[in-house]
């Protein structure tokens, strides 16, 4: 073998192999939480930050299915309050199938997280210490 083509080659196949573990890297730190209605939710187990001993913020990423007509993904900051219950959106990124996309910043106040819901999945994953 030609001695200059063999260091492309190696320097090649190492990259592909540092990008697709780098990839599954990126994918493992997404959590998935449960499925409503063909809609996949999923949290950033790297941005699961423990405020204090009652307050938990975490990244989620909401996902539509493909028939969904106008939304692709909804991603949210959001906080929990794991004494009282509640949750609260911090944060959102909304993008539609159009490629358009809309962020707000404005914290939602604090609502009850109802039983069977997937904000009631999040409460029972990252509230249990």
């Amino acid at each position: 073998m030609n001695p200059v083509i063999k260091p492309v080659i190696v320097s090649l196949v190492l990259g592909i192999v540092f990008l697709v573990n780098n990839a599954m890297a990126l994918d493992a730190r997404w959590k998935f939480i449960g499925t409503v209605d063909e809609v996949k939710f999923y949290y950033d187990s790297l941005t699961v930050t423990y405020v204090n001993k009652d307050t938990v913020r975490f990244w989620s990423i909401q996902i539509f299915p493909p028939k969904e007509t106008k939304w692709s993904e909804s991603s949210y900051l959001n906080e929990i309050s794991c004494t009282n219950r509640t949750i609260r959106f911090i944060q959102a990124h909304i993008k539609q199938k159009d490629g358009k996309s809309s962020t707000t910043t404005e914290s939602s106040s604090a609502i009850n997280i109802v039983p069977d819901t997937m904000f009631e999945e999040y409460y029972y994953t990252l509230c249990k210490k």
